[in-house]
């Protein structure tokens, strides 16, 4: 069967360009951040980030237009799947401010964030967003929804995804949970709704750049420079520990809740659940 997110190919076949061809990208993604640790000077950074991120997408374009014999428009950029990606991740972190401010005791101030720090934050945010995007949605999710289904899809690439950061500074069963229900599920969701691969990425970087640059929580664990500090929450379950929201149950829900109405949405519309 033939859909805008591939076909279904052989299991042999499968097999290899699902192993192998998650490899391959997996590899190009890790090196293009990994280079930066050899670099100083950040000019040249930003160069081998966007250089890798670049031949991520090309290496991808050329495994599955070959390979799968087809074109890859969910590599065409939809502007309305941007869009709502990124609106999608505002409102949720807008919701989990808002929330924090009234309820949890928080406060935010201004933090200030020179030139440098904005624009290095941006480039790093950009290529975390799109390298996993292509390495979760684009190969192992994709590849999974063609050959057994949306549900399977979504419940293998979302858990891969979740404990994939189970290795990160404080992470928990919560946040790793966390993660694979409000971005992992989320985000497969946002494919198939706009077989695109852009509204992830949208969603993915603005969840990454609103938590960590903007608001000044942690993102998995990781802190970076912000341009506001959202602080005096206490650090439990229903707000986030250490690891930051993403360890928070009102993210959790509110992933829930996302998930529950982009399901209604796709079969509202009558969408290849298959």
């Amino acid at each position: 069967m033939t859909n805008s997110l591939g076909k279904k190919l052989p299991w042999g076949k499968w097999t290899a360009l699902f192993i192998l061809g998650t490899l391959i990208l997996f590899v190009i993604y890790v090196l293009s951040i990994g280079l930066n640790d050899f670099i100083h000077n950040p000019l040249y950074q930003h160069l081998v980030h966007i250089g890798g991120i670049a031949l991520l997408l090309f290496t991808y374009h050329r495994l599955t237009a070959v390979y799968e014999r087809r074109k890859v428009l969910e590599l065409r950029p939809k502007r309305r799947a941007i869009f709502e990606g990124l609106i999608l991740a505002i409102i949720l972190f807008g919701i989990y401010t808002s929330l924090s401010l009234i309820f949890g005791g928080g406060s935010i101030a201004y933090n200030g964030l020179t030139y440098e720090e904005a624009l290095s934050m941006l480039v790093n945010c950009l290529v975390i967003a799109i390298g996993e995007e292509i390495v979760f949605r684009g190969m192992i999710f994709r590849m999974l929804y063609n050959q057994v289904g949306m549900l399977t899809a979504i419940i293998v690439s979302s858990l891969i995804f979740g404990f994939g950061h189970a290795f990160n500074p404080g992470a928990s069963i919560l946040s790793s949970l966390t993660i694979a229900v409000s971005a992992g599920i989320v985000m497969g969701l946002l494919l198939v709704r706009f077989r695109s691969l852009w509204a992830p990425i949208a969603f993915h970087f603005a969840w990454n750049f609103i938590e960590g640059p903007v608001l000044g929580t942690e993102v998995s664990g990781m802190t970076s420079p912000s341009l506001f500090k959202l602080a005096g929450m206490p650090k439990n379950v229903i707000w986030g520990d250490q690891f930051g929201p993403e360890s928070s149950v009102i993210i959790l829900v509110l992933g829930i809740l996302v998930s529950l109405y982009y399901t209604y949405q796709i079969y509202c519309r009558q969408a290849d659940l298959r």
